[in-house]
């Protein structure tokens, strides 16, 4: 477990680092294109790396790393989907308006995109439910339950923050926290969508 520590959470570090490097890229630096596509190949190759290391790690004695991978990935990627989200829908209305049907393409290629990232950190819960349930931890009923959970937006978080503040009695007040920043974002969204209408 020391060694998995040592070695390997900088797999997780790396693909998260370089997906805020991309944002970072494509927003303040989208005249050079071609170091925002080596960027984003880096993101890729590094998110399959992910992937692969995932399943290699399904295996007895590997579950807090990959509670600690799941907790790291999918809450350190709730700004950035918030972000997109945001992005997304001001550049989908603003193609609307002016360029008409090539706004369901750029709505198509960030849907894509965040999906792709999505599966990086999906790969380590459902490394980590089928583990449960090879030990015996987890109904095989429930471990599909949680993978194709893990396969949606939204529900991929909310199913990350049960398995681990709710099953596994690890990072309860990370997830209390995350839960009321949420709350608290969304009583904003509403508060002014009830008042710009």
């Amino acid at each position: 477990m020391v060694q998995t520590k040592k070695r390997f959470y900088i797999l997780p570090v790396l693909f998260l680092i370089l997906i805020y490097l991309d944002g970072i890229f494509i927003l303040y630096f989208n005249e050079n294109w071609r170091l925002i596509l080596v960027m984003v190949a880096a993101s890729a190759m590094i998110g399959v790396v992910n992937c692969i290391f995932a399943f290699t790690c399904c295996r007895k004695g590997k579950e807090q790393f990959l509670e600690d991978c799941m907790v790291f990935l999918k809450y350190g990627m709730i700004p950035f989907y918030t972000a997109v989200f945001v992005l997304a829908s001001g550049m989908t209305f603003m193609t609307m308006l002016f360029i008409g049907p090539l706004s369901a393409v750029i709505a198509g290629i960030f849907a894509i995109l965040d999906y792709a990232i999505l599966i990086v950190g999906s790969c380590y819960v459902i490394s980590y439910v089928v583990l449960k349930a090879r030990t015996h931890g987890m109904k095989a009923g429930e471990c599909a339950l949680h993978v194709i959970l893990q396969l949606f937006f939204v529900t991929d978080v909310l199913d990350s923050m049960y398995l681990t503040a709710v099953r596994a009695k690890r990072y309860r007040v990370l997830t209390s926290c995350i839960c009321l920043l949420l709350a608290a974002g969304l009583i904003c969204v509403g508060v002014y969508m009830s008042y710009s209408v």
